[in-house]
């Protein structure tokens, strides 16, 4: 139930106070008793309790008033919250696949070869698992994993990125970087992309000393 359901339970709290006070009860009282017993039970109460104070020496009111209006109240308390459902369940479909477009890792132009290095020499570096996707700011990170292939400990390893947006055209570049990647280490590294707009995004260049 949303916003507008509850606006027509606290609508019909304050009918039952109304009501309330039409027999000379507290309506304040009957107001708090309606919100924790609902206003329908509240109501079938009063209604079967005498009038007291100055109402009792009023003449009695119809009961097929008070249950016209009960009936009444019941059907727009019901039309109201059918009528919120509805609209829930026209509009989720969109919110869905919104979020499955913001939680999907969105197609990477990266080749599954392995990255060349500034040497040429393909076989140090290998990146696998390469994708562009949302981070948990609600941004656009690119991320995968980079194994070193060689025995040798590399004091920095730097990862150059161009990036595109979806007509293909170059947006900007940007960089990961790392120290101290020791042999056959494999490396998970993450950068967020600033660029707006950016669709996919290619390795450029390794390098590693």
């Amino acid at each position: 139930m949303n916003i507008w359901g509850y606006l027509a339970i606290l609508a019909l709290n304050f009918v039952v106070s109304a009501y309330s006070g039409r027999k000379g009860k507290n309506k304040f009282v009957w107001f708090i008793i309606s919100i924790l017993i609902s206003p329908f039970v509240a109501a079938l109460i009063l209604f079967f309790l005498k009038p007291s104070g100055a109402a009792a020496d009023q003449p009695p009111k119809s009961s097929k008033d008070l249950l016209g209006a009960g009936i009444a109240l019941t059907v727009i308390f019901f039309v109201i919250i059918a009528g919120s459902d509805l609209g829930e369940r026209s509009t989720s479909p969109s919110r869905q696949v919104e979020a499955t477009a913001s939680n999907t890792p969105a197609p990477v132009a990266a080749a599954p070869t392995p990255a060349v290095a500034a040497d040429d020499d393909a076989s140090r570096f290998t990146v696998s698992s390469f994708t562009l996707h949302r981070n948990e700011y609600g941004g656009v990170s690119v991320g995968g994993v980079l194994q070193n292939n060689t025995g040798k400990e590399y004091s920095y390893v730097q990862i150059e990125l161009n990036v595109y947006d979806k007509d293909g055209t170059q947006l900007g570049s940007d960089l990961a970087n790392v120290n101290n990647l020791e042999p056959h280490a494999r490396w998970k590294f993450e950068t967020p992309i600033i660029q707006e707009g950016a669709d996919s995004v290619k390795i450029k260049n390794i390098t590693a000393f």
